[in-house]
C-alpha cells in the first residue's frame, strides 16, 4: 500500500504544476494561476488574464512577449509568430530568444531555417550572407547567394554557377561533391546518387 501511494503521489506531482494559490493551469510548457504565469519553475509574468500562448514556444501578455522563460519583446500588440521559430514585432525580428534583425518590414522566412531582411540572410540565429537579394533556398538544407553555397549555417562552396543539389542530401559543384556540409568526393562527373543514402563515384 505504501508503494502504490508513493507512485500515485509521483504521478500527480509530474502532471500538475504546484501553485501556492491553487487552480494552476498548464498550457504547453507555460502555466498560470490566478496571480502569475510560469514557464517550468520560473515565474515570468504577473498578468495571467491577458496571457496567451502563441506557437513555436512564444507567448504574450499585455506588456511583453516571451520565448519560453525569456522576455524577447516589449511590443506584444505588434508581435507576430511567423514560422520555423521566427517572429517579428514593429521594431525587430527574432529567432527564438535571439534578436536577429532590426528591419521587420523587409524580413521574410524562406523555409528550411533560412530567412532574409534587406541587408542579410540568416540560418536560424546565425547571419550567413550579406547578399539577400540573390539568396535562394534550394532543397535538402542547401542555399546559395551570388558568391557562395551553404548547407545550413556552413559555407560549402564558392562555385555557385555550377553548384546543384543532387538529392538525398548530396550536392555538387565543378570541383567537389558534398554530403551536407562535408566534402565526400572529387569525382564530380562520375558521381551518382543511388538512393537510400547511398552514392558511388568511379573509385568508391
Amino acid at each position: 500500500m505504501k508503494t502504490n501511494s508513493f507512485f500515485k503521489t509521483l504521478l500527480f506531482s509530474s502532471i500538475i504544476l504546484y501553485s501556492s494559490y491553487g487552480n494552476a493551469q498548464n498550457i504547453g510548457g507555460f502555466a498560470t494561476d490566478q496571480y502569475n504565469v510560469y514557464y517550468g519553475a520560473t515565474r515570468i509574468s504577473s498578468y495571467p488574464s491577458s496571457f496567451r500562448v502563441l506557437k513555436d514556444g512564444f507567448a504574450v501578455d499585455q506588456n511583453n512577449a516571451y520565448y519560453g522563460a525569456t522576455k524577447v519583446s516589449s511590443y506584444p500588440s505588434s508581435f507576430r509568430v511567423l514560422r520555423d521559430g521566427f517572429a517579428v514585432d514593429q521594431y525587430n525580428a527574432y529567432y527564438g530568444a535571439t534578436k536577429i534583425s532590426s528591419y521587420p518590414s523587409s524580413f521574410r522566412v524562406l523555409g528550411d531555417g533560412f530567412a532574409v531582411d534587406q541587408y542579410n540572410a540568416n540560418y536560424g540565429a546565425t547571419k550567413i550572407s550579406s547578399y539577400p537579394s540573390s539568396f535562394r533556398v534550394l532543397k535538402d538544407g542547401f542555399a546559395v547567394d551570388q558568391y557562395n553555397a551553404y548547407y545550413g549555417a556552413k559555407k560549402v562552396s564558392s562555385n555557385t554557377t555550377t553548384f546543384r543539389v543532387l538529392g538525398n542530401g548530396f550536392a555538387v559543384d565543378q570541383n567537389s561533391v558534398y554530403y551536407g556540409a562535408t566534402k565526400v568526393s572529387s569525382y564530380t562527373t562520375t558521381f551518382k546518387v543511388l538512393g537510400g543514402g547511398f552514392a558511388v563515384d568511379q573509385y568508391k
